[in-house]
């Protein structure tokens, strides 16, 4: 019975940690959209890219970028655990292993956009996806890994 309620657990604190980390990072890069100061409008840019063209695109972006974040949010929470089960729980020790996850994360999401996805766009706005774009990316990914650190720190999820 404890394995059942310790996997309820984790897929409840995983799946709503992916939930908010994405809410986090989707509010980083509409702030940055705003702001001028790169285009990052990510969840339309990958609904456009999905649907070929800009109609329905912030639909399909948003549930691609849901079920992403939840998905992610189970990996880094196995992570996340590993880590306070190899005895390092403890907020400082879960923030680190969530920002570095994040950040690697981040800098092979910026790495495929800049190196394939930008020149395979079909809209111009988003076919030149240069360095404020990728560490854009990468900035949100960080955040978004540091959002599941502090939350999964304080679900008291440290073992297998």
């Amino acid at each position: 019975m404890e394995s059942v309620l310790l996997i309820a657990r984790y897929l409840i604190f995983a799946v709503v940690s992916g939930l908010i980390g994405t809410g986090v990072m989707t509010l980083f890069m509409t702030g940055l959209t705003k702001s001028g100061a790169t285009n990052a409008r990510m969840v339309y840019a990958v609904g456009a890219l999905l649907t070929r063209s800009g109609d329905r695109a912030v639909l399909v972006g948003s549930i691609v970028h849901l079920l992403s974040g939840v998905t992610f949010g189970l990996i880094y929470t196995l992570i996340l655990m590993g880590v306070a089960a190899a005895g390092s729980p403890g907020l400082g020790h879960m923030v680190f292993t969530g920002l570095l996850v994040g950040l690697v994360h981040g800098v092979m999401v910026s790495f495929f956009l800049v190196a394939s996805v930008a020149d395979q766009h079909p809209l111009d706005e988003f076919k030149e996806a240069g360095m404020a774009v990728a560490l854009a990316h990468a900035a949100g990914h960080v955040l978004y890994g540091l959002t599941i650190g502090v939350l999964i720190n304080f679900s008291g999820l440290t073992a297998f």
